[in-house]
């Protein structure tokens, strides 16, 4: 779509694919950390190659994400100028490839662990204060997923069983 009063352009390059499983093993929990840590790892990447300069977007996210336990979607989206979507597209297209033909290395993995359980530990020690609101929305969103409920704290103890008895997640 375009139009000449916009000032920016917004791009998204969409995968579709089977759904997610709910989350109500310890090993579902971990496939669901591995998305999660997947799309810090890639986000990463695409914020550093942005911080080097000469890309022809200003920023970048990566995501994976359920939908009405449907079917999940992987999204890697870009904001850039309107006449540079085309170069965007073909690194955001080269990236997402490399990515996936070559993983991750373990440093990325390692900062994406120590990420996941700081963020983790930093909820765990406020979820006792959340509004009762935010608390009933989770238990909602829980049941809609049909996640087995699990307090903040209780995640945090299964990652560090599961980065314990592994370092290695695939």
């Amino acid at each position: 779509v375009t139009d000449p009063e916009f000032v920016g352009c917004d791009l998204d390059l969409t995968h579709l694919d089977s759904e997610i499983p709910p989350v109500t093993t310890v090993d579902s929990f971990r496939q669901q950390q591995i998305l999660g840590m997947a799309s810090y790892i890639f986000s990463r990447r695409l914020d550093n190659l942005i911080a080097a300069g000469g890309m022809p977007f200003r920023t970048a996210q990566a995501e994976v994400s359920p939908v009405f336990s449907s079917f999940s979607f992987a999204s890697t989206g870009v904001s850039c100028d309107p006449d540079q979507w085309d170069d965007s597209l073909t690194i955001i297209a080269q990236e997402t490839k490399r990515i996936y033909q070559y993983g991750a290395v373990e440093s990325e993995l390692d900062r994406a662990k120590k990420a996941v359980l700081s963020q983790m530990k930093a909820f765990a020690a406020r979820e006792n204060t959340l509004p009762s609101q935010n608390l009933a929305r989770m238990v909602i969103n829980q049941f809609n997923t049909g996640d087995t409920p699990v307090s903040a704290e209780q995640q945090v103890k299964i990652l560090e069983k599961i980065d314990r008895k592994s370092t290695r997640l695939n």
